[in-house]
């Protein structure tokens, strides 16, 4: 099957199977471009796994067809999707820049979510027609469920210790031409920007214990990290959440096959429902022809491709940054912990030894736990047992990457932060001491802090 994939690959690569590139995939190429983000295997992976790096990086940015097609081991598209490659929502391994193109259309990688709150103890719920996610984009014959487009807006102005003032802004989102009517009445729809890959395999090896632990110690200022439990899509069993903006999935494994059944549309074995995110009320996508294939599992997309990307997001690490005034580094780091912002972004973890990779110590600067952010992050998408103003502790680590150069970011959940001291005043609810602790700095402290976490 490995020489199949890599037979594949090369015919893709030739031109072969590919559809010409559509404004999506010329936007990821154009953002791979100008970040000069060269995603690159880490250091300790081991040398067996090379090949499999190489190939799951190029299904990663391959661009899946519909079905059917003359070639089944790549079709499968949609039939609603939200892109049609892993890399156009994640350039070149990274997170997008922008929220908006050059045309001012929001790029592919911010998607709407959409949630609705459990009963009491009971998990958050999709909305009852349109499911997780609106989808964008459609096949021919298919109608996207929804046009989005957004303006940015005023948030607070943050006066500053020294007398700076820093105006804050957000996305407001517009959905319109909505494919089946109205979202249900309590349904809350948010954006969520893509995040970089880079590290995810190193997560999901923080062992459960750690975790637990850090949830049940005592914090100061009223901070209260928890778990949010979510179900194996295999075992059904409930499991620790790592991964996505509520921390909803427990896997690496799960995350990549829950992407691609929401975000493209295509089924695997953890998720094999050809159809994606359709419900029962979209009868016309569920009747699609799909590209579920007997001899590749009845799946569209087949257990050794699945593993091969598993295996590439597993290792793929963004190269560390340039070390520049070593000094005021050091001194943000003093100020970062003095803030208490270690409290939730733990910087460490000891990693045992494990399936033939070496023990490590690792920084990424998480605990991994679900933190109340206050109303001003909030935006009513419930997640599994996460609430619409919980939020997972992002992992910083090479967030320099992420505010390369002097042009804007698009940090946080929706991006609209568009440094990083935007998105440190952002920071409410269980972070407020913290955030006011740093709006008291002096500049030149600020300076310092905002060295440190650019140097991560």
């Amino acid at each position: 099957m490995r020489r199949f994939v890599a037979f594949l690959l090369g015919t893709c690569l030739a031109g072969t199977f590919v559809t010409p590139a559509g404004a999506e995939e010329q936007v990821a190429q154009r953002q791979e471009q100008s970040l000069r983000r060269a995603v690159q295997p880490d250091a300790q992976m081991p040398d067996g796994k090379r090949m499999d790096f190489d190939l799951g990086f190029g299904l990663f940015k391959r661009n899946w067809v519909a079905a059917p097609s003359s070639t089944q081991a790549v079709d499968g598209l949609g039939p609603l999707y939200n892109a049609r490659s892993c890399n156009v929502c994640h350039p070149g391994g990274a997170r997008p820049n922008a929220l908006l193109d050059k045309h001012g259309d929001p790029v592919p990688g911010l998607t709407v979510h959409l949630g609705q709150a459990g009963k009491a103890g009971e998990a958050a719920q999709p909305d009852p027609v349109y499911g997780e996610q609106v989808q964008t984009q459609a096949l021919p014959g298919q109608q996207p469920e929804a046009r989005l487009s957004l303006t940015m807006i005023d948030g607070p102005v943050i006066a500053l210790a020294g007398g700076e003032k820093v105006q804050l802004q957000r996305p407001e989102m517009q959905l319109s031409q909505l494919a089946f009517g109205d979202l249900a009445a309590d349904s809350h729809a948010g954006f969520r920007l893509a995040p970089a890959i880079h590290g995810l395999g190193l997560l999901d090896r923080i062992p459960d214990a750690e975790i637990l632990a850090q949830a049940k110690r005592a914090k100061a200022d009223g901070i209260a990290g928890r778990v949010n439990w979510v179900p194996d899509a295999i075992s059904g069993e409930n499991r620790i959440g790592r991964f996505g903006w509520k921390a909803v999935q427990p896997t690496l494994a799960q995350q990549d096959a829950h992407a691609f059944n929401v975000d493209i549309g295509m089924s695997t074995t953890v998720y094999p429902r050809p159809a994606g995110d359709c419900s029962t009320s979209q009868k016309d996508c569920l009747a699609a022809p799909n590209g579920n294939s007997p001899q590749f599992g009845n799946v569209e997309i087949a257990e050794p491709m699945r593993h091969l990307i598993d295996s590439f997001v597993s290792f793929a690490m963004l190269p560390p940054q340039r070390q520049r005034d070593i000094d005021r580094i050091v001194a943000g780091e003093k100020l970062f912990m003095a803030a208490g912002c270690h409290s939730c972004h733990r910087p460490s973890y000891d990693l045992p030894a494990t399936a033939g990779l070496p023990a490590r110590r690792i920084t990424p600067y998480t605990d991994l736990l679900l933190h109340d952010m206050g109303p001003g992050l909030a935006d009513g998408v419930a997640e599994g047992m996460a609430s619409g103003s919980e939020w997972r502790t992002q992992p910083l680590w090479r967030l320099g990457h992420a505010v390369a150069g002097d042009a804007p970011a698009a940090l946080l959940h929706d991006g609209r932060a568009r440094s990083i001291l935007e998105a440190v005043l952002w920071h409410g609810g269980e972070a407020a001491a913290a955030q006011q602790r740093v709006v008291a700095m002096s500049p030149d402290e600020r300076t310092s802090l905002i060295a440190f976490l650019r140097s991560l």
